[in-house]
Order: structure tokens, then sequence, then C-alpha cells
């Protein structure tokens, strides 16, 4: 389920930081705010359309604001460019802190993820076979925000089941 604006977005900071920056800050330039967070809703949550309205609202607002500071489009660009070296480079690091956790875990995933892959739950819940992992059909990245009431009901679930130390 590869969105290709999502690839087009992403695809420069697997180049360089700088081409990502460079990438960003145009990005900004030449969209506006309901496009872009448009943009940012559709990579990170799917075609799905769970957000309410009111949350949408607040993003925009929140996009409309963070496009006036210079330094949004810099700090953006930092983050993305963290997360894909990660990705793309320091994917074992990822995978033996997993294994070096010892606490309870649960894990809910969204089916329609456009960040996190299926492959990477399934290696997770590999590596840590004792996960409580739920998978949310048609629900992206975010399922606190898509799906609350259903994400809420599963964590308190879990800590009801989850053995406190004293």
């Amino acid at each position: 389920n590869v969105d290709p604006a999502g690839v087009a977005r992403l695809a420069p900071f697997a180049v360089s930081r700088r081409a990502g920056l460079a990438a960003m800050r145009a990005l900004y330039r030449r969209s506006t705010p309901e496009e872009l967070f448009s943009g940012t809703e559709t990579l990170v949550m799917g075609e799905s359309g769970h957000m309410r309205d009111a949350l949408r609202d607040v993003g925009i607002e929140h996009t409309t604001e963070a496009m006036r500071l210079d330094w949004r489009a810099q700090s953006m660009s930092h983050a993305t460019a963290d997360m894909m070296t990660t990705l793309l480079r320091r994917r074992h690091d990822v995978r033996d802190a997993a294994a070096a956790i010892t606490a309870d875990m649960l894990l809910i995933w969204g089916d329609e993820d456009r960040l996190v892959h299926r492959g990477a739950i399934d290696a997770l819940t590999t590596i840590r076979g004792d996960i409580r992992r739920h998978d949310l059909a048609g629900v992206g990245h975010v399922p606190m925000i898509e799906v609350p009431d259903r994400y809420l009901a599963l964590v308190d679930t879990w800590r009801a089941t989850v053995a406190v130390p004293a």
C-alpha cells in the first residue's frame, strides 16, 4: 500500500539531509496550510478519513502558524532525516532495543499504516513473542486519533491485565 506522494515527499531524505531540507522548504513555499496538512494527514493516516473535523481544523490552524516560522521546516526536515536514517541504516539498533525491553508490551497497529509496514510489525512480534498485538482494519498510523474509542478500550483492557511491580 505504497503512496506515491508519500514516497516523493520522503525520497529526498534518502539522498541527504540537505536535499531533504531543500525539498521540505520548497513544499512549505508552494503549499497552502490546508494542502500541507492534508498531505501529512494522507501520508500518516492513508485514505481512511477517520480524523474528526474539529481535530483537522486544529491541525490546519497549527500548520498555518507553523508555516510562518522558518525554523519549522528545518525542524521537520531534521526529524524526518533522523527517521529515515533509522529506517534505512539502523534497523538492527531498533531490533536490539526492542529485544532488550523486559516490560509488558501492547502493540496497536493500523493495517493502513503507511509509515510502519506490516513486515516491521511482524518482525517486532517475532523478536518479542510476548507482545499483545492488535491489528486494526481500516486504520492508519495514528489509531489514537483515528479511532480513539477503540484504541482506549484496547489500552484499558491491556492495563487491567498487566502486573504492576510493587
